[in-house]
């Protein structure tokens, strides 16, 4: 029975969260069968790293655009139209897969230009949905639908992998994506929130930037965010790498990996949303040390099945524990008409993911062993150093909210 705090009680969530969960599953069978097929192609760490700087980088370009368009314009027509042009961008990367590589990177670059104007649209479309009061259980269950897209994408994808091509899957899987725009006809336009002095576009942006600037606690939460996505959520794009050369799985045991990922995130988000984790500073500051030595951990356990299995869970739980327990923060702190601007240079986080994904890489050329030491042991001592310095700020920002 749902509670009355429960975002599921909201029917226009569910819808939303609906498109959500086909959209998510397309994105992660796509994200596999790229990267698989780019390294068995090219059999280059360098050529995979690539791929993920094309795909990741644009999110750090391009995501204050969107926070732009979600405050100025109505964000369900933002979505519906960002989806058709990634269906059309998807169709372009198909017919040009023959093609040379650096075609291949160009049309993984525009169509993640497209998905990182999209998914702040989208971040800040559940609070005009659900309202504050269910603002905590809408970020929950959204991010524990993400994994689950997140554990059957990867392996459905991974098993079909030895069996049929890449351009077959890129196509099969489409369909998902066709799915969530279909039903995302359905959800209602929401609550359009616009900045307090009418103020547009660059000169709305600078006054977001300018709350920053005057808000420890938002950059605390900020920095936070980028030294994971920097040094410890690489591993994601590095798994390839890693299944192929250090644990000797194949594609099926890759998507595995992702999938045992996925399970432990579901598994934090559910804790989180059943109120059984301490929603505070030091436990999001715990989770993601926890989530870097846990990195180190997969590492040293690559020849040992079972164990690496239990590890890879356990990443991927304290890593969305991190990650969730970050973007409720910033969703409770903001003020609403920041709201779409604030999160769009939150989620630029996830842009520092590919200048990670590029320095591993490199190392990776040298050693892959060391390469996944490194990123662990980065994210544990650097996330601990940022959680020092903003302690105080971060500490009242918590007892004010309740958590």
């Amino acid at each position: 029975m749902m509670t009355e705090s429960s975002a599921f009680r909201s029917r226009a969530y569910r819808l939303f969260y609906t498109s959500g969960f086909a959209g998510r599953l397309w994105e992660w069978a796509d994200f596999t069968v790229l990267n698989w097929a780019v390294l068995q192609m090219t059999q280059s760490p360098l050529y995979l790293g690539l791929v993920n700087v094309c795909r990741l980088l644009p999110i750090f370009l391009f995501s204050l655009m969107g926070g732009v368009l979600a405050d100025r314009y109505p964000k369900k027509l933002v979505l519906l139209l960002s989806q058709l042009m990634i269906i059309g961008t998807t169709v372009w990367l198909i017919s040009a897969w023959d093609g040379p590589m650096t075609l291949i990177l160009a049309i993984v670059f525009i169509r993640s230009a497209i998905q990182a104007v999209e998914a702040p649209v989208r971040n800040a479309y559940l609070a005009d949905l659900t309202g504050k009061e269910r603002l905590t259980s809408a970020v929950a269950h959204y991010s524990s639908m993400i994994h689950v897209a997140r554990l059957l994408g990867p392996a459905a994808a991974g098993m079909l992998l030895g069996a049929m091509t890449p351009e077959f899957l890129f196509t099969a899987f489409l369909g998902l994506l066709a799915v969530s725009w279909a039903v995302m006809i359905f959800v209602p336009p929401g609550q359009a929130v616009r900045s307090r002095k009418g103020k547009e576009g660059g000169a709305g942006l600078r006054e977001a930037i300018t709350y920053v600037k005057k808000d420890s606690c938002i950059q605390g939460l900020l920095l936070l965010s980028v030294i994971p996505m920097t040094f410890g959520f690489p591993y994601s794009s590095m798994l390839p790498i890693f299944a192929d050369s250090l644990m000797d799985i194949g594609p099926d045991g890759f998507g595995l990996l992702l999938s045992l990922s996925s399970f432990g995130a579901i598994i934090g988000t559910w804790l989180l949303a059943g109120g059984w984790i301490q929603t505070n500073h030091w436990t999001m500051i715990g989770s993601s040390v926890l989530f870097g030595l846990f990195i180190m951990g997969m590492m040293t356990a690559a020849a040992s099945t079972y164990l690496l299995f239990m590890i890879v869970f356990l990443m991927g739980l304290f890593g969305q524990l991190y990650r969730t327990l970050n973007r409720i923060s910033l969703q409770q702190h903001v003020p609403a008409h920041y709201r779409g601007r604030i999160l769009s240079i939150a989620l630029m986080d996830r842009g520092f993911i590919s200048f990670g994904t590029l320095l591993f890489t490199l190392l990776a050329e040298w050693n892959v062993y060391w390469s996944g030491m490194m990123m662990g042991l980065s994210c544990c001592v650097l996330t601990l150093v940022i959680g020092i310095l903003f302690s105080r700020p971060l500490g009242r920002m918590h007892n004010n909210s309740g958590g």
